[in-house]
């Protein structure tokens, strides 16, 4: 089945801000920090189009910090103040960790980390 134009033209405008919204994150994160571009530490933002420093910054975090930080901007954009919304993110993704242990081993002790 064919995309509406609608569609398409929704498509069209989240791309066209795609690179936007990942340089602002990247910012934000600062990700630029462990960039082995000169620009991007210079410019402290990352300056490539490909978004190359938040890839490399997100590829380097493990499964629990990738849902640790997930879990912290979904509390910030719902209007938690940020360093509330880290200390419940890292209790949040704690505790679904310790449940998936107990999970993965009922007859044993919890796995720890």
């Amino acid at each position: 089945m064919p995309f509406s134009a609608e569609h398409l033209a929704k498509f069209r405008e989240t791309q066209a801000m795609r690179p936007v919204v990942l340089k602002r994150f990247g910012e934000t994160l600062g990700v630029w920090k462990g960039c082995g571009q000169k620009a991007c530490r210079r410019n402290k933002s990352c300056e490539r189009a490909d978004a190359a420093c938040l890839t490399a910054f997100m590829s380097a975090m493990d499964d629990e910090m990738r849902a640790t930080l997930h879990c912290a901007i979904t509390l910030m954009a719902g209007g938690v103040p940020r360093d509330q919304a880290a200390e419940l993110a890292v209790a949040r993704v704690g505790a679904q960790a310790k449940a998936v242990a107990a999970a993965l081993a009922p007859d044993g002790p919890p796995l720890t980390s």
